[in-house]
């Protein structure tokens, strides 16, 4: 419905199942490649689950095999490629993935919903998300995991693609009245970049959402695209009658002193990520350390809900600590900082004739 016919006569899907339990997906010009295990054909419910990766390499079809980057135009395989356009290469091709499953039907609205607030949940808990573009991540990409790669500029060019692709789009159909979008866009780069017989620019890519839409994005694509200016999500969502709506997850109790992922094992507390100046990493806390004890007792006798909950700042624990270089006894201060937050999409109650027919155009759109 977007793109027309496959410019091909034949594509294959290709699935190697292994007894491994690895997922892997790469596109190919005639063909896609999936390493899956294979448990993944014992139900209707398992199979189900790999629409999204079938979707998302099929859609490269398009986007990336022929309509791509003038600096992938072409190849080289002899060297990198540097490009600041792979969150659109990859993560608009997510967004698309998602727009795919809910109008073939294969999830519902709430579904999809839910899979585009567990996008922004994700980007609004991770700092980096707050100090990285897309642009930047995208150019990053050669070094993401490069010790030259700091930690606190670590976020995936996937992810920050997808919400870009999400508000390009409600923002091309806002102001069109819907009568553009990245399915319009999608039709007009494959049909004057790539049947052009060239690579696309970051400039042109802004120039033709301009010309679709007859209005500037410029401050749009700095914001949002080279910039990573703080988002009002309601702006967005408000003209298609959706809400956003955010919550304090108590179930994540360590990312208050800025441990973002921790596993309680055996031996204690496995520390698989700290955000950079929080109160874990001013205590010299980082990833790869295990805490065994806190106060002179086990991780897992700590009361988290006690101590995390009962909101009273200032306050301290000891812990022993096993790092890299020996074992090693610090203090924590609570500050009371952060709060890891989950975003759910959901209807307004009431929404307009206006309101209705936008989201309805982008949740059943078909190019003509």
């Amino acid at each position: 419905a977007i793109l027309g016919a496959p410019p091909l006569a034949e594509y294959h899907f290709i699935y190697l199942l292994s007894s491994k339990r690895v997922r892997h997906a790469v596109e190919h010009a005639n063909s896609a490649m999936f390493t899956l295990p294979d448990y993944v054909t014992a139900t209707t419910e398992s199979i189900n689950s790999i629409n999204g990766i079938s979707a998302h390499e099929f859609f490269h079809l398009w986007n990336v095999k022929r309509i791509r980057p003038e600096a992938l135009w072409p190849y080289d395989y002899q060297k990198e490629q540097y490009t600041t356009l792979h969150w659109f290469t990859e993560g608009v091709t997510d967004y698309i993935t998602y727009l795919t499953l809910v109008r073939c039907g294969l999830i519902t609205q709430d579904q999809f919903y839910g899979m585009l607030a567990n996008n922004i949940s994700a980007l609004e808990n991770n700092p980096a998300s707050w100090r990285t573009s897309p642009a930047e991540a995208s150019f990053n990409s050669w070094l993401e995991h490069s010790a030259y790669h700091p930690p606190f500029s670590r976020v995936s060019y996937y992810t920050l693609g997808t919400r870009a692709g999400l508000l390009l789009d409600l923002e091309m159909r806002k102001l069109s009245r819907g009568q553009a979008s990245l399915d319009v866009l999608f039709r007009d780069l494959f049909d004057n970049v790539y049947g052009a017989g060239k690579g696309l620019s970051k400039e042109e890519l802004q120039s033709r959402v301009e010309a679709l839409t007859k209005s500037s994005f410029a401050s749009f694509f700095q914001s949002y695209i080279y910039g990573t200016d703080k988002i009002n999500y309601q702006a967005f969502f408000e003209p298609f009658g959706l809400f956003l709506d955010v919550y304090t997850r108590e179930d994540l109790p360590w990312y208050k002193i800025g441990i973002t992922q921790a596993s309680v094992k055996r031996t204690g507390l496995h520390i698989d990520g700290v955000i950079p100046g929080s109160d874990a990493a001013q205590a010299g806390l980082a990833d790869g350390d295990v805490i065994t004890m806190i106060n002179n007792e086990p991780v897992d006798a700590f009361d988290t809900e006690a101590f995390f909950y009962a909101h009273k700042e200032g306050k301290n624990f000891k812990a022993k600590v096993i790092t890299p270089g020996g074992n090693d006894e610090i203090t924590v201060t609570w500050t009371n900082r952060l709060d890891a937050r989950e975003f759910k999409l959901r209807q307004l109650p009431k929404t307009s004739k206006k309101q209705d027919q936008l989201r309805e155009s982008w949740l059943k759109s078909q190019v003509k």
